[in-house]
């Protein structure tokens, strides 16, 4: 029985130990590729900036591709409960804005996350091809979420009848993004205040009086 014991703790350190070196590790690649570039940031690096070997990141990821997916991966799940513990109660124009608030609250509370996300973007297609479906799934179930909100939204009498809720939703995801690259610190406090309001203004009702819910929730 004391043996068994001692397994199952092993087992448990074991699995404790490895996660908490998959946080590192990920970590480490967000910070270098932030500050150096995809192409830039190599596994070595984030091995050692870890704090392990510089041969621990090829072992566990096998390239620089899998080290990239697992932390697209991270990301997007983090985003994801971020979005769901935002939005739980909410619906239409109110769960649109806590929505594009923490969207935007990622990038400061995570500032070499949002960054290295960006950096990942603009080079996977020539650096990292095969990580372009992880990109568009991402940007996918993103972008459905917003598009969730807008249908809410319209049902509710919150905006126009005939308001085309999936390409409002691509426009806005890709607003978000385009006014967040290259900002941080205040000017990025900022686009987190205006940028909910002024999404809520541009897809409501043309009845200025009828849109209560953008200016508070």
């Amino acid at each position: 029985m004391t043996q068994v014991i001692a397994k199952t703790m092993s087992r448990r350190t074991q699995a404790a130990r490895r996660a908490e070196s998959e946080r590192r590790m990920l970590r480490a690649a967000s910070y270098l590729i932030s500050h150096k570039g995809l192409r830039g940031a190599t596994l070595a690096e984030v091995g050692v900036l870890a704090g392990y070997s510089s041969g621990l990141a090829v072992s566990r990821y096998g390239g620089k591709a899998g080290l990239v997916e697992a932390l697209l991966e991270a990301m997007d799940q983090w985003r994801q409960a971020t979005f769901a513990e935002a939005t739980a109660g909410l619906e239409g124009l109110s769960a649109l804005r806590a929505r594009i608030e923490v969207y935007v609250g990622g990038a400061r509370a995570i500032p070499d996350g949002a960054l290295a996300l960006q950096m990942i973007r603009v080079e996977a297609p020539h650096a990292l091809p095969s990580l372009l479906p992880r990109l568009d799934a991402m940007s996918r179930r993103w972008r459905e979420g917003i598009q969730s909100d807008l249908e809410q939204a319209r049902a509710l009498g919150e905006t126009r009848a005939d308001l085309d809720c999936e390409a409002y939703a691509e426009l806005i995801l890709g607003a978000m993004q385009g006014l967040m690259t290259g900002r941080t610190g205040e000017p990025l406090a900022k686009l987190q205040r205006t940028l909910p309001v002024l999404i809520c203004e541009m897809v409501r009702l043309q009845d200025r009086g009828s849109a209560t819910t953008c200016v508070g929730r």
